[in-house]
């Protein structure tokens, strides 16, 4: 599974001319490759959405993830990439911003997912380890 290019255009023949998708065109991509993922590698999905929380707002990925019935690892994701933002602001920002579009029984299982994931990445800059998947 190759890793969805977030920098540049997806598309071979525009990245060899150095041209670049407008964000819409770029999401419209990588959710159909979400969705050839989450249909042949099931098990590759979580690996695969991780890196888009970055370059794409995290309501957006959560309606294509709920089309896909993939809101569980979306949850997880999301858990994950707001443990790692360096500031305590940041992470109540994004819970702020993704509490308008989540259910109470997801908001409570990504808060829970939330703190483990943050407990888990703090024990870890503590002991210089890090996590190999």
């Amino acid at each position: 599974m190759r890793p969805f290019p977030i920098e540049r255009c997806c598309n071979g023949d525009r990245a060899r001319a150095q041209l670049a998708c407008d964000d819409d065109r770029r999401f419209a991509c990588a959710m159909r490759q979400l969705a050839d993922v989450a249909r042949t590698e099931p098990q590759r999905v979580a690996v695969f959405l991780q890196p888009l929380f970055a370059p794409f707002a995290a309501d957006m990925l959560l309606r294509a993830c709920r089309s896909l019935s993939l809101v569980d690892v979306w949850i997880s994701c999301a858990a994950r990439y707001c443990a790692a933002l360096p500031t305590r602001d940041e992470r109540r920002n994004f819970f702020g911003y993704i509490r308008w579009h989540v259910d109470d029984s997801e908001y409570a299982c990504m808060t829970e997912r939330h703190a483990a994931e943050w407990h888990q990445l703090r024990a870890r800059r503590a002991t210089g380890t890090t996590r190999t998947k």
